[in-house]
Order: structure tokens, then C-alpha cells, then sequence
């Protein structure tokens, strides 16, 4: 009687399990897709190798011979038991949807990148460090030491230590270049000067080079202060992070580029030059481009909200990803700019714009190309955007490549009248279909 009602139960479930099987093989299926495009896209071309290792990065990764790279990095002398001690660890990602199935076992990091390793000390946090993917590079978002371990860390080089290791890695896969924020580029830093300016922590007149510069106990005054005055948002103080990541990255002989980020050629692969993601340090030249096709839109830029100036800080505050193309002189002469939606599942399209030069050329494709790959590396659900019926071309295009339209609205603005919104699946987005 218990067996026939154990076998009906189980004959009742076996749909819920088949869909749980087929729900478990498309997440490896997404999973493995994805990470295959993230290494075309640091490489140039498919890696099967590197998208395995960056798999591993959010699935247990382990390194059997970390100990013989971490001895290039001591300080002094250390016994080969304390050494062993030290061991490399991954993080997942907090964004990634597949985390919530893992138990987050480093409470500490600040997760400003895709990927993290973490330097752990008989399997407690004691540092890490966290880079993205871009097109031909690693980029180092995040150097992070956790408090109260000083002791732990002071016989080890330790920032250099994590950052060659990411190197190596690049180098291994034949990744053409890693790079360094700047602090300068640290929303983290940034904000927190900001914020104390704002709290009147800092002296009137401090400029952030002038917090830069400040010597270490200077600062831990000021944060100090700051935290007694309850001041929110306090994360990573100027000069702490000039330390952590500008003159480490000038220790591992990294070089500053004209974007105030730092670069390191590792010989393998190229790098396609032309197309990169702004940063707060591209402000002006974004600004000046945008003077250049201003009457392009109608009404002009700036006569919308705050004028352009206040259009460009706004993006810069927003969850905005801005592509920008460059020419020959390393001048922007293309923008495709979408901020993220509907709790970062969605992304509009904002803007795309070239300069007059480059109308007939295929520059606005490779914005649109380039801005549509990296909402797949965001993992975005759906994409949307709002297009004028005048932009026939435009429109045109957005429904080559998959996009639908979801309504008309009639809107005034300048001297268009009706507006055409559209959406597509991001699963759905057809990235070889991209002409006019």
C-alpha cells in the first residue's frame, strides 16, 4: 500500500522534475553561451579555453600551484606551513542570477567587476581583486584589502601579487591587453569625496587631487570624522585609492593612457582600437562632440532639460553605458549611448550619433553592433527604444535586426509629432543583420 501510494506520488511529480532537468540544462546552456561570447569578445575570436576558465571563475575555481606564484611576492621569509596557508578562492558575481543558488561565502568584497579572486588565509577573505571583460582586455575594476588583516597581508606583496595574477591569466589565453581604473574613473572614490565635500568633512576649497595627496593618517582623520558625524556613503578615501590602484599599477609597470586609466600590453592578439567605453575622464571630449551634432536632434540638445552640459552629467550618473568611435586622431567622431531599466533587466537606447564626415560609413553600425553586445554582457532581458517617424532609416534598421513595434505615441517634440516604440528580446536580437 505505501509502495503503489510512494510510486503514484512520484508518477505525479515526474513533470515538475522533467521541467526542473530542462530548466537546469538551459541555464547551462545560457551559461555556456554566455561566457563563450565574453571570450570572443577578450580575445577576437573563439576561445574555448578561456571561456572554461572564466566558467570556473564563477563555479569554484581552484589553482594547485598558486603557492609557488604567491613566493615571488613575499616581503620576507615565511615557513612553507605558513605559506600553504594562503590559498587563491573565487566570489560569485551578486548580479548574476545564477548566484542566488551559491551561498555568498565573502560578505566583504565591494563586487564592482564580473569576476573576482579572492586571497584567503585558512579560507577567510583577506584580499581581492575584480576585473570585467571587454572588447580585447581584463579590466581591473576593484583592489580591495579587507580590514583588520594587516598582519596576514603585511609580509606580501599583495596588490601586485593579485594583479599578476590577472595578468597571467591574459597572457595565457592570449588576451591583448589588461588594464587598471584610476582612481580618478572610482565611482567609489569619487563619490566619497563628494560626499565628505558636500558633509563639509573636507576644508573648503579641497580639490580631489589635493585628497589624493594627502598623506595616510591625514585622511584617516577625515574619515574618521566622517564616521562620527554618521556620514553615509564613506567607501574608499582619494588617497587610499591612489595608492591601491594607481601606484600599484605603475609598480607592475602599467602605463596611463589619455582616458587616465592604466594599460598593460600582454603581446597576444590585437585590440580594436577605435570603439571603447566612456569614462568620467572623457567628459569634456563627449561634450565637445556633442556641440558637433547638436542640431542633428530636433530640438537641439541643448535646449533639452539643463542644456548639454547637464545632459552629459546626467548620463554619467545614470546606469549609462556610453560607446564612443574614434578616428585617426583619437577624436570622437561616433556615439551609442542606453542606460539600464526596469531594475537593470531592460536597456534603452538613448542615443546614437555620428559626426557629419562619417554619415555614409558604417560607423553608426559599429556603435549599434558594439552597444547591442555589451547589453548581452549586462545579461539585459529585453532591449527598447523610442524612435520619431521621421528616422526611417533608423527605424529601419532597429526592425532588421529584431526589434518590434510595441505602440505609436504621440508626443511632440520640436517638429516631430509621433513617436515609434520599440522591443525586442535580447535572445531574440539578430546580430548578423545589421545594413541598411
Amino acid at each position: 500500500m505505501v509502495i503503489s501510494e510512494l510510486e503514484k506520488v512520484l508518477s505525479e511529480l515526474q513533470p515538475t522534475l522533467e521541467r526542473w532537468d530542462q530548466e537546469m540544462l538551459d541555464m547551462f546552456r545560457f551559461n555556456h553561451a554566455y561566457f563563450s561570447r565574453m571570450a570572443s569578445r577578450a580575445v577576437g575570436r573563439q576561445s574555448d579555453t578561456l571561456a572554461a576558465e572564466l566558467h570556473s571563475f564563477q563555479d569554484g575555481y581552484t589553482d594547485r600551484n598558486f603557492t609557488d606564484f604567491l613566493r615571488q611576492f613575499l616581503i620576507a621569509e615565511m615557513a612553507e606551513e605558513e605559506l600553504q596557508m594562503y590559498q587563491l578562492a573565487t566570489a560569485t558575481y551578486e548580479k548574476d542570477p545564477f548566484a542566488e543558488r551559491r551561498v555568498n561565502r565573502f560578505e566583504h568584497i565591494n563586487r564592482d567587476a564580473m569576476f573576482n579572486l579572492c586571497l584567503t588565509y585558512n579560507g577567510e577573505l583577506l584580499a581581492s581583486i575584480g576585473f570585467d571583460v571587454e572588447r580585447g582586455r581584463f579590466m581591473i575594476k576593484q583592489i580591495q584589502g579587507v580590514k583588520g588583516n594587516y598582519e596576514r597581508l603585511r609580509s606580501l606583496r599583495w596588490q601586485k601579487a593579485l594583479v599578476n595574477y590577472v595578468v597571467r591569466i591574459a597572457q595565457k589565453h592570449d588576451v591583448p591587453q589588461v588594464g587598471i581604473l584610476s582612481v580618478d574613473n572610482n565611482r567609489l572614490a569619487t563619490k566619497t569625496f563628494a560626499t565628505l565635500k558636500d558633509a563639509g568633512i573636507y576644508p573648503e576649497g579641497m580639490t580631489f587631487e589635493d585628497a589624493k595627496l594627502l598623506d595616510s593618517e591625514k585622511e584617516r582623520e577625515y574619515l574618521r570624522a566622517a564616521s562620527e558625524s554618521k556620514v553615509s556613503y564613506v567607501h574608499l578615501g582619494p588617497h587610499q585609492g591612489m595608492m591601491l590602484y594607481d601606484v600599484t599599477a605603475r609598480k607592475c609597470g602599467f602605463i596611463r593612457w589619455d582616458d587616465d586609466n592604466y594599460y598593460l600590453t600582454t603581446g597576444g592578439g590585437q585590440i580594436d582600437g577605435n570603439i571603447r567605453k566612456a569614462t568620467i575622464s572623457d567628459r569634456d571630449k563627449l561634450v565637445r562632440f556633442l556641440e558637433r551634432i547638436n542640431h542633428d536632434f530636433d530640438p537641439p540638445i541643448e535646449k533639452w532639460d539643463g542644456g548639454l552640459d547637464a545632459t552629459v552629467d546626467m548620463l554619467f550618473q545614470k546606469e549609462s553605458r556610453i560607446m564612443m568611435h574614434f578616428d585617426e586622431g583619437n577624436t570622437i567622431d561616433g556615439v551609442s549611448i542606453y542606460y539600464l531599466i526596469h531594475g537593470k533587466y531592460g536597456a534603452f537606447v538613448y542615443m546614437v550619433g555620428v559626426s557629419p564626415d562619417k554619415r555614409s560609413s558604417s560607423t553608426a553600425l559599429a556603435l549599434i553592433r558594439e552597444a547591442f553586445e555589451e547589453m548581452l554582457i549586462d545579461r539585459v532581458g529585453c532591449i527598447e527604444a523610442g524612435v520619431f517617424e521621421e528616422k526611417r532609416r533608423i527605424r529601419m534598421l532597429l526592425e532588421n535586426v529584431g526589434f518590434r513595434n510595441i505602440g505609436v505615441e504621440e508626443k511632440v517634440y520640436g517638429s516631430c509629432k509621433r513617436m515609434f516604440n520599440y522591443r525586442v528580446s535580447i535572445d531574440q536580437i539578430k546580430l548578423g543583420q545589421f545594413e541598411f
